[in-house]
């Protein structure tokens, strides 16, 4: 698959690999025991103004307090977003507003709030605190844009509706259907007879995301693991992104698998170059640190360096890394040299759907970048530190072992088994979760716990 999508359910996970020219570029997840959280909007009320942080707390009910901070909050000045605005005049104690989850809470941060509501359809986005219309140049030629504004003009000021890609691909009938579908929830939303605090609307789940969010303007495929998801996705896939129906098809056999291989190569912490050398990324509590390591490999310093930086770029996507990252490249002396590596660094994040703001290659030949804290990385969200090393989230590891289960039993027909699995999954596996597994084995299946690794199992007949 040169573009396009992989997804894989199973009874602890959803999982969107998004290929791009033959590579897998990002990799999301969803538990099933951890609900989604950003996307979600509450009408929540300000408990707490910090001046000294310029941000407020947000009570959103049911013991949940979020974080706003003023600059998330400029849109209610309803004068000018882009310029600094004190959080006194934008917010007070007692004050009822409209949020939207930009993060969950996570690291025993609160949940991350903006008072810029976003509403994402396949085809078009909806800024309802907003005003105008949007078509990006990078959009259709002159013709379709036109006819994309004229469409949104005749809509009417309902907030500042924006074109995405895949809207100049498709018939306007279903951009309209679109921006017209994310206007009635915002209608909803915006009930001024809800009760506060309350919750106005729920994130959306990671399907929905793969449809709207994630997919290409014009995928090769969206491949599924098994016809089950496949029923689930094609009615789903009507109702938001028509387009995508007829891409819907199912993976190879194993596709799952590689996928948990390559999140094997997202958690590592070296990563071997082509033609020599590594890089090294090690995370600590204030920023992301990644060491480019010649590792004896032949030629000069700014070889090395400019072979390492696509690969600096792909990984700081695929493992969602946000906030500061400090690259230490191998020390080059001239000024041109670092000029040049500073530039293909730049380059290198052009293609990153998250806004990357990249500093100076310094004398000493370090450069430091910021990248959009968006959902927590890969590395939080499936592993839990003890005695601070890294280890799978034991609902990961129990995804991963119950894959390999199936793949073994591909063929063997509906006999029932025994699963035997590590005492460290008994926790995980609680009524609920057996009867799922059960379900994605297709057969009835008998769990039993022993001392093993986290990752290993056996399968016998049971008699």
């Amino acid at each position: 698959m040169k573009q396009g999508l992989f997804i894989d359910r199973g009874p602890f996970e959803t999982r969107v690999a998004l290929i791009e020219r033959e590579r897998v570029a990002e990799i999301h997840v969803e538990l099933t025991d951890e609900p989604p959280v950003a996307g979600a909007v509450w009408r929540g009320r300000v408990t707490d103004l910090m001046p000294e942080l310029q941000a407020a707390a947000v009570d959103l009910g049911h013991g949940i307090t979020g974080f706003l901070r003023a600059a998330d909050a400029r849109v209610l000045d309803g004068s000018a977003t882009d310029k600094r605005v004190p959080l006194k005049k934008l917010l007070r104690r007692g004050q009822t507003v409209l949020v939207q989850a930009v993060r969950g809470a996570a690291d025993g941060k609160q949940v991350r709030l903006s008072a810029d509501i976003a509403l994402h359809g396949r085809y078009v986005s909806l800024y309802p605190v907003r005003q105008g219309t949007e078509v990006p140049k990078r959009i259709g030629d002159p013709d379709q844009r036109e006819t994309l504004l004229d469409m949104f003009a005749a809509l009417g000021p309902s907030g500042r509706l924006v074109a995405r890609p895949a809207a100049a691909r498709v018939d306007p009938e279903m951009v309209r259907a679109d921006a017209t579908g994310l206007m009635a929830e915002w209608e909803l939303i915006n009930d001024a007879d809800g009760a506060v605090p309350s919750r106005r609307r729920d994130a959306p789940d990671l399907l929905q995301r793969a449809l709207t969010e994630l997919a290409p303007p014009a995928p090769e495929t969206i491949a599924v693991s098994d016809r089950s998801l496949s029923a689930v996705l094609r009615p789903l896939a009507k109702r938001l992104a028509p387009d995508l129906v007829e891409r819907i098809s199912l993976a190879p056999p194993g596709q799952g698998l590689e996928l948990d291989q390559a999140l094997d190569e997202a958690l590592a912490r070296d990563v071997a170059l082509p033609g020599g050398g590594r890089i090294v990324i090690e995370a600590t509590t204030a920023l992301t640190a990644i060491d480019v390591d010649s590792g004896g490999a032949r030629g000069t310093p700014v070889d090395h360096n400019m072979r390492a930086i696509p690969e600096i770029a792909h990984h700081i996507r695929l493992r969602r890394i946000g906030g500061p990252v400090v690259i230490d490249f191998i020390s080059m002396r001239a000024g041109n040299e670092r000029k040049r590596v500073e530039a293909a660094l730049r380059r290198a994040f052009e293609r990153d759907p998250v806004m990357v703001d990249v500093g100076q290659v310094d004398r000493f030949s370090l450069a430091t970048l910021v990248r959009g804290r968006g959902e927590a990385g890969l590395a939080r969200q499936l592993q839990h530190q003890i005695h601070e090393k890294p280890r799978m989230r034991e609902a990961v590891a129990a995804a991963r072992v119950l894959r390999k289960a199936a793949a073994e039993l591909e063929g063997v027909g509906l006999l029932p088994v025994t699963l035997s699995l590590s005492l460290e999954l008994q926790p995980v596996m609680d009524a609920d979760a057996v009867a799922r597994a059960s379900a994605f084995l297709a057969r009835p299946v008998s769990f039993v716990f022993d001392a093993r690794d986290i990752d290993s199992f056996a399968i016998a007949r049971t008699r």
